[in-house]
């Protein structure tokens, strides 16, 4: 074939390439973008099972004891104890050691490594060990909040394991929302997972267990926040699009709740 009668292609016949191209972007890219959400939801769950080895390790060193989401000494005794640990603090020892430097945390090779604290989905976390934008945070009838009262008595006794009826159904941790205020993100335990848990008579735990916490909640302040950095310190349906919330159980299993109303007051009671 000569040059001469070689033949160029049409602008038509590019223009229909051009939309074939396109038209195959147009399918590929939602399907890349739920992959991508697949792959940090799944991120996400790694972090959560990370946390239940954790908690499986602690309980272990103490004598089946979970880890409190907070711990207060007493302030009042004499001479007085000021000493007070967050969530993020009283997990530090149980993290991994770092293997490379990163952007988490210190940069420090051997320090511990933090980043299970930050959801792929979510806000990155601060380096301040006070005021931590962790993603995650606990069910407070589980993971008590050690503190005293002005008696010298804790206010509350941390749980043991095997008080727990159904660790299948109870959750430990869970995705939250990351407030503003950050220095309430730093003692790590979910609103009124406990107060008004505990306020719920017996009776009405039979009545109420398979009913969703944002209806039995509902004018208390129990709320869904539909983006970062909302008032308050509740569960976050921040995968897949603001669809799904991961959520870590006592028995140490992962799941991933596709509704709000998915998590009922099983999930967060231990009196039923």
């Amino acid at each position: 074939m000569t040059l001469a009668s070689r033949r160029a292609f049409t602008l038509v016949e590019l223009m229909v390439v051009i939309g074939i191209i396109a038209g195959l972007v147009a399918l590929l890219l939602p399907v890349l973008g739920k992959a991508q959400e697949s792959a940090k939801s799944v991120k996400c769950l790694s972090n959560l099972r990370q946390f239940g080895v954790i908690s499986a390790t602690y309980t272990a060193q103490y004598s089946g004891y979970l880890f409190p989401c907070n711990w207060s000494s007493d302030t009042n005794a004499n001479p007085p104890a000021p000493n007070s640990y967050n969530l993020y603090q009283i997990l530090l020892p149980y993290l991994p050691l770092r293997t490379k430097t990163g952007a988490y945390g210190s940069n420090i090779l051997g320090a511990r490594d933090n980043q299970i604290w930050t959801c792929p989905t979510g806000l990155n976390m601060s380096t301040d060990l006070w005021r931590p934008m962790n993603a995650y945070a606990c069910n407070k009838s589980v993971h008590v909040s050690y503190e005293y009262n002005g008696s010298h008595l804790p206010k509350f006794q941390l749980q043991r394991l095997t008080r727990i009826r159904r660790p299948t159904d109870v959750i430990s941790m869970c995705d939250v929302n990351q407030p503003a205020n950050v220095s309430g993100v730093i003692y790590g335990w979910i609103d009124y997972t406990e107060s008004t848990v505990s306020e719920l008579s017996a009776a009405n735990y039979a009545a109420k267990a398979t009913l969703p916490c944002s209806t039995v909640f509902n004018g208390v302040g129990w709320n869904i926040p539909n983006k970062e950095q909302s008032v308050g310190f509740f569960p976050r349906y921040r995968h897949n699009y603001e669809k799904t919330l991961n959520a870590l159980y006592v028995d140490g299993h992962c799941e991933t709740m596709r509704s709000p109303n998915d998590m009922k007051i099983l999930n967060i009671s231990t009196n039923y």
